[in-house]
C-alpha cells in the first residue's frame, strides 16, 4: 500500500515538473521573441 502511494507521489512530481518545464519554455520563447524585436 505504501509503495503505491510513493509511486503516485513520484509520478505526480514528474508530471508537474514536466508541465512547469513546458510552460517555462513557452514563456521563455515569448520573452526571447520580444527581446529580438526590441533589439532588432
Amino acid at each position: 500500500m505504501q509503495q503505491q502511494i510513493l509511486r503516485m507521489l513520484v509520478w505526480l512530481m514528474l508530471h508537474s515538473v514536466r508541465a512547469s518545464a513546458a510552460t517555462l519554455k513557452k514563456l521563455g520563447r515569448k520573452k526571447l521573441s520580444r527581446l529580438r524585436r526590441v533589439s532588432g
